[in-house]
Parts: C-alpha cells; sequence; structure tokens
C-alpha cells in the first residue's frame, strides 16, 4: 500500500513537472517573461535615477 502511494506521488510530481517545463517552453510565455523582467529592470532604473537622494553638491574645483 505504502509503495503504490509513493509511486502515484512521484509519478503525479513527474507529470505536474512536465507541464509546467512545457508551459514556460512555449514561446508566447517565454516572451511576456522576457517583456515583464526588461520593463521591471528599466522601471527601476528610472526610478533610482528620478528618486537619487543622495547629495548633489555643487563641483568642488570651481574656485581653482
Amino acid at each position: 500500500m505504502i509503495g503504490t502511494l509513493k509511486s502515484f506521488i512521484k509519478e503525479g510530481a513527474c507529470v505536474l513537472i512536465g507541464k509546467v517545463r512545457k508551459f514556460f517552453q512555449h514561446p508566447i510565455t517565454q516572451w511576456i517573461t522576457k517583456t515583464s523582467y526588461y520593463l521591471l529592470v528599466i522601471l527601476l532604473l528610472i526610478y533610482f535615477y528620478v528618486c537619487n537622494t543622495g547629495n548633489s553638491s555643487t563641483f568642488i574645483y570651481n574656485e581653482f
């Protein structure tokens, strides 16, 4: 009984992993994932540029 339950769970996990792998190999899924990733990177870069709270002091060698 226990052996058949373990094999049933193992087969179910293999089927699930296969379905997930097939889903992520689909071209539309890859395009959406890559586009979302690059959009997130661009938005974070814009956020860091706009919300820079560092000291932006004047150029130190102006009087020379």
